[in-house]
């Protein structure tokens, strides 16, 4: 997907609130102190609006000056841009986040093993050290322990590395959409809470052209999609080809014959004409546990196929 959308710089930094001055004395419930915040302007994607986004200017070691934007899933930036709706469930089925969160976690604890190993090497130099010291041979006068009535608590330590900039790997492309793209990006994301993080700058295209693909008009919504790198049967009835097609306006399943007795036959269902009836046909056999008003678009799109796999085999005993 081109890249079809950038941030802005605003010239304007509106401030949080405004305390009146009658108020000064005793500041009312819920209030914060007035501060000013850096701000761009989000356009492009599905939003019909610009949109402004907040970030944070982070002078890190590793990677020196960077600009983050402030990213939650449920904000309306993401969810226009993506999706081109404010619809907060739109995202539910994203993978995105949990990526990164998983990503994230893995990162923290290599360091974490890594800083320990460390540790652990010097603390037996140091006792092999100490073994060395005559005066280590002698014994003083004993003494009674003395017992420690406090319970030691262990210092809270983020497993996402709460404010600590880190350098994803993560695939260049939504990899439902374009199953056959190895190519890969480095993402820096910046962890801020359990459901929000900062993620650099330049890589929010990124993360809007994968949510795009993921959850927007056509997207994959977490099924895998095959192209024409080989029409070859890729499913289980023999000599048959399934793909899906998501230039239409709406998603259609095609199944081609390319061996076999239905050789040059082809076969297609959009999902609008998925029905309830066609649903029932097929959760006999797969028994998805959910009635077809349940399912949800990945159940939906799951069933889809397996409903042309088996119309397929209908031609074939006929």
């Amino acid at each position: 997907m081109a890249c079809w959308l950038k941030l802005v710089a605003s010239t304007t930094l509106p401030p949080r609130g405004y305390l009146p001055a009658v108020a000064v004395a005793m500041a009312p419930k819920g209030w914060k102190p007035p501060c000013l915040e850096s701000m761009l302007t989000f356009e492009g994607g599905y939003a019909k609006e610009r949109f402004p986004v907040k970030t944070i200017n982070v002078d890190s070691s590793d990677y020196g000056k960077v600009t983050f934007v402030h990213v939650e899933k449920n904000a309306e930036w993401i969810l226009q841009g993506s999706v081109g709706t404010a619809e907060k469930a739109t995202l539910k089925r994203s993978q995105l986040f949990k990526t990164l969160k998983e990503k994230l976690m893995a990162a923290v604890a290599a360091d974490d093993e890594g800083t320990a190993a460390v540790a652990a090497g010097s603390g037996a130099a140091a006792e092999e050290q100490a073994g060395d010291d005559p005066m280590n041979q002698l014994r003083g006068i004993a003494t009674p322990e003395k017992k420690n009535l406090k319970r030691k608590r262990t210092p809270y330590k983020s497993k996402l590395g709460k404010n600590c900039p880190r350098m994803l790997t993560m695939p260049a492309k939504e990899p439902n959409k374009h199953p056959h793209d190895t190519a890969t990006r480095d993402v820096l994301v910046m962890p801020h809470s359990t459901n929000a993080l900062y993620i650099r700058d330049e890589d929010i295209p990124w993360m809007i052209c994968w949510l795009a693909d993921e959850c927007g008009p056509g997207g994959s919504q977490g099924v895998p999609v095959f192209d024409d790198a080989a029409d070859e049967p890729n499913c289980t009835i023999d000599g048959i080809y399934i793909e899906w097609d998501h230039t239409a306006a709406d998603a259609t399943l095609t199944a081609k014959g390319v061996s076999g007795p239905l050789e040059g036959r082809v076969f297609n269902l959009s999902l609008a004409n998925f029905t309830e009836t066609k649903w029932d046909v097929v959760n006999e056999i797969h028994e998805y546990g959910v009635t077809f008003s349940e399912a949800n678009a990945g159940q939906i799109k799951a069933a889809a196929w397996n409903y042309i796999e088996w119309y397929c085999s209908q031609q074939l005993s006929a």
